[in-house]
C-alpha cells in the first residue's frame, strides 16, 4: 500500500499542480494549452508571409516557388528532427532550439531586403517551424491515457489559430503596417518557449543504449 501511494505521489508531482491538470481524466488543460499557445503564435504571422514577401520585392513566381518548396522542407525537417530527438532522448532541448530557430528565422525574413537572404531565411523558417508541430503531437499523445482524446486537445489549436489570425489582421489594419503581426508572433513565441522550458517536458532522458 505504501509503495502504491508513493508511486501515485510521484506521478502526481510530474504535472504542475498549479495548472489544475488531471492526466487521468478530462479536460486535459495542459494538452489544450500546448496547442492553444502554439497556434496563436503561428496565426499571428503565417497568414501575412506572402504579403511580407511581396512588400520586399519578391515576384509572384518566386513567392509561388517558395510556397511550393517550403512544405517539402518542413516535411524533411520534421522527419529528421523527430528521428534525432527519439535517438538522443533530447526532446526538450531540440524543441527549444527549433522554436528559437523559427523566431530567429522570422526576424531574418523581416530584415532581408534582397532575394537570396529572404529566400534562404524563409526556408530556415519553414524547416524549423515545420518540425515543431510533430514534436508537440508526439508529446501530447504520450500524455494521453486514451489516444482517442487527441482530437479534443487538437481542437484548441484550431481555436487558437482562428482567434489570432483575424485579431492580427485587425491590428495590422489599424496600425497600417505588419509590425503588430510580427511583434505578436514574437510575444507568443516567447510565451510558448517559457511553457516548453518550465512545463512541457521534464529533464531530457538519456539516449537509448543497445542491449
Amino acid at each position: 500500500v505504501v509503495r502504491e501511494r508513493g508511486a501515485s505521489l510521484i506521478m502526481a508531482t510530474r504535472i504542475p499542480a498549479h495548472l489544475g491538470i488531471d492526466v487521468c481524466g478530462t479536460p486535459l488543460v495542459f494538452c489544450k494549452l500546448v496547442f492553444l499557445i502554439y497556434f496563436i503564435m503561428g496565426g499571428m504571422l503565417s497568414p501575412f508571409l506572402s504579403v511580407i514577401y511581396e512588400e520586399k520585392g519578391m515576384s509572384g513566381s518566386a513567392i509561388g516557388t517558395l510556397a511550393a518548396v517550403a512544405p517539402l522542407v518542413g516535411f524533411a525537417s520534421s522527419t529528421g528532427m523527430s528521428a534525432l530527438s527519439d535517438a538522443s532522448g533530447a526532446h526538450k532541448r531540440i524543441l527549444v532550439l527549433l522554436v528559437l530557430g523559427a523566431m530567429l528565422a522570422s526576424y531574418l525574413v523581416w530584415l532581408s531586403s534582397s532575394f537570396v537572404p529572404l529566400f534562404a531565411s524563409s526556408l530556415i523558417y519553414a524547416a524549423t517551424g515545420g518540425a515543431i508541430s510533430p514534436m508537440i503531437d508526439n508529446r501530447v499523445l504520450s500524455m494521453l491515457p486514451d489516444k482517442t482524446l487527441y482530437g479534443k486537445q487538437r481542437l484548441y489549436g484550431a481555436l487558437g489559430w482562428g482567434l489570432s489570425a483575424p485579431i492580427s489582421g485587425l491590428l495590422v489594419d489599424m496600425y497600417g503596417g505588419l509590425e503588430p503581426a510580427y511583434l505578436g508572433y514574437l510575444a507568443f513565441g516567447l510565451l510558448f518557449l517559457l511553457f516548453i522550458i518550465t512545463q512541457l517536458y521534464e529533464d531530457d532522458a538519456a539516449p537509448p543504449t543497445s542491449a
